[in-house]
């Protein structure tokens, strides 16, 4: 197992941690307009996800593939995974873009909600890619919390058949949500808690109002910092005791010794979201490269790099780490 040092150079105007997690959600970002092919994939449990499906001309049956998946509170069209489809999209790889469950374009196809145990519903979308390209080797790319779903899922592959899935990345994931839960309590982690507490209460709020027949969940009082959301709503509803049982269950730290194939873990030791301290001491086989760059916060990783054709550092390293499959 390795840990590498990354050669990133933040935007002289963009340094620190929330500088950079801030820039990646605020700066503009151009992208073509939307061309892919929707698929549906169906869950045992009734609810459906939405994929898609971006295939770059002269693509061949046995070429590559890769899923992308999104963060907390994100979706298909989130830039990041649209710059980096279009990115991989140039380079002849087709790209399929995750919608999790009960997010974006899938949000009216399901009940639940994306969590950080909800692994399985990548695998079933790696097994709807097999159906649409049966031939084509597939790399899973998750950020932030699609990221802890990727690794969970590589470290649990052999449980249940996992498609053509050849590798994987994960980008500023929450290995640990005990260490975050504790990041998330102190300093400007109460600031990212509140705020993402907020999101998720609105976007929970809003999809009960629209949903025919919803589930029954404890909307008596609003949550003010994430864990108090997974006290109160995500850990009941998935099936967990309570919070610590859930962040016990679904953290990912437990299973990076049980990977083995191709993965590699991007991280930013300024990430005002995500300790990297936990990922560095977390114990890993052999497969496993973590990756540790000194500044690019959460998701942002926007600087001035020589060699890379635009600024977006992390969107270069995804595509290398595809290519080196190819």
């Amino acid at each position: 197992m390795k840990s590498l040092r990354a050669r990133f150079s933040p935007h002289p105007l963009i340094r620190g941690g929330n500088a950079q997690t801030l820039a990646a959600a605020l700066l503009p970002t151009r992208v073509a307009p939307y061309q892919a092919k929707p698929w549906l994939v169906d869950l045992p449990d009734g609810d459906r996800l939405m994929l898609h499906d971006d295939c770059p001309s002269g693509w061949q049956p046995t070429d590559q593939s890769v899923l992308i998946t999104h963060g907390l509170g994100g979706s298909h069209a989130s830039p990041y995974l649209v710059r980096i489809a279009e990115k991989l999209n140039a380079r002849g790889v087709r790209t399929f873009r995750l919608d999790l469950r009960g997010c974006g374009a899938g949000e009216r196809h399901a009940r639940g909600a994306a969590h950080c145990g909800s692994w399985d519903d990548l695998r079933h979308a790696l097994l709807r890619i097999e159906q649409v390209a049966p031939r084509s080797p597939v790399e899973l790319i998750g950020f932030s919390l699609g990221g802890a779903l990727a690794l969970n899922l590589a470290a649990r592959r052999h449980d249940q058949p996992c498609g053509n899935l050849a590798g994987a990345m994960a980008v500023c994931p929450p290995v640990d949500l005990h260490a975050l839960d504790a990041s998330f309590s102190r300093g400007a982690g109460r600031l990212y808690s509140r705020y993402l507490a907020s999101l998720m209460w609105r976007q929970i709020q809003r999809r009960l109002r629209e949903m025919p027949n919803p589930p029954v969940v404890d909307t008596s009082r609003r949550p003010r910092h994430i864990r108090e959301l997974d006290e109160q709503i995500t850990a009941p509803f998935h099936g967990f005791r309570n919070a610590d049982h859930y962040y016990d269950e679904t953290s990912a730290i437990r299973r990076l010794a049980d990977i083995d194939l191709p993965t590699r873990i991007v991280a930013a030791a300024d990430d005002p979201v995500i300790p990297v301290k936990a990922l560095l001491r977390a114990p890993r086989s052999a497969w496993v490269d973590i990756v540790v760059a000194k500044s690019g916060g959460h998701l942002g990783f926007y600087g001035n790099q020589p060699g890379d054709p635009d600024a977006w550092w992390i969107d270069w390293r995804v595509v290398d780490w595809v290519g080196r499959a190819a």
